[in-house]
């Protein structure tokens, strides 16, 4: 681990520091060269990049902030938008308006469908806790209506993770501390590849065995829920009311969601091709990131 923490550590360049650490280029433009303690006005020196611990230091109150992750999150869904969408594409998925396709129009769409996050609940550091108080009356209020199944399942809540160990610790945390998984009034289902085989899941979800009763929370890695979508597993039209995104959590290369461009990729195909365009006609399905 503790080669881990001096990498160099890259996140989107809208939140890094402006400034560098150049120690090193400074002392040679002065002429003094730090091998042989004398002065050297020959010798260049390369400016050292901070690590992804003296970012986390700099950046520590701005972190803190409730508001930090949904603003560094719609940057990166902006970003994505200018880059990858075509003016079409952009008002086919209610993203713009026809008179207006400023970013400050996107944002103002986007704020629809992601949930604002509070400074009280930020605080919490346990996913369990933060889960509970936001959602527990959300899946009480669902529990009380008629769930009917048909052909597919369709999920209340998708809950979306950077690997198949945090998919687990959450499931865990939520069977333990959460009274609606932990009664099994809730079923779920763990949609990622670790030792899973993408056609027995396929199988298993296809199959009149899993047709019991519905699912009503996925544990997912968005590569893995992709494909379970391309192949007609889910209907995530007819129940599908929140994605919640684990998004503060540390690794113990202390990176998150968005910090590995693999995972952070592979979600952005999925919230363009199968998720946003949920809401197209109307706001079905919001996002939250703990």
């Amino acid at each position: 681990m503790a080669d881990d923490l001096v990498e160099n550590f890259q996140v989107e360049d809208d939140f890094l520091p402006d400034e560098e650490i150049e120690e090193d280029a400074i002392l040679n433009q002065i002429g003094y060269s730090k091998k042989n303690g004398s002065e050297n006005n020959s010798s260049k020196t390369r400016a050292r990049k901070k690590n992804i611990t003296e970012i986390l230091r700099l950046k520590e109150n701005e972190l803190k902030k409730a508001s930090f992750a949904n603003k560094e999150f719609k940057s990166i869904l902006v970003k994505y938008i200018r880059t990858n969408l075509s003016s079409v594409e952009k008002l086919d998925l209610n993203l713009t308006k026809e008179t207006d396709s400023s970013d400050d129009a996107i944002n103002f769409q986007l704020n629809k469908i992601l949930i604002k996050r509070s400074s009280k609940l930020a605080k919490l550091e346990s996913f369990w806790e933060h889960f509970n108080k936001k959602f527990n009356s959300k899946l009480k209020f669902y529990l009380n209506k008629s769930i009917e199944f048909e052909q597919k399942h369709s999920p209340f809540l998708i809950i979306l993770c950077s690997s198949a160990i945090r998919c687990i610790e959450i499931q865990r945390e939520l069977e333990s501390n959460n009274n609606f998984v932990k009664s099994k009034k809730l079923t779920w289902f763990h949609a990622f590849a670790k030792h899973k085989k993408l056609n027995e899941q396929i199988d298993f979800l296809t199959s009149n065995k899993s047709k019991k009763k519905n699912i009503d929370i996925v544990y997912a890695t968005p590569q893995r829920l992709f494909q379970l979508i391309e192949s007609d597993c889910f209907d995530l039209e007819k129940y599908l009311n929140y994605v919640i995104i684990d998004y503060t959590h540390r690794d113990v290369k202390l990176k998150r969601f968005v910090d590995q461009n693999d995972i952070k990729n592979e979600f952005l195909n999925l919230a363009f091709k199968k998720l946003i365009r949920l809401n197209k006609n109307k706001v079905k399905f919001k996002f939250y990131l703990i």
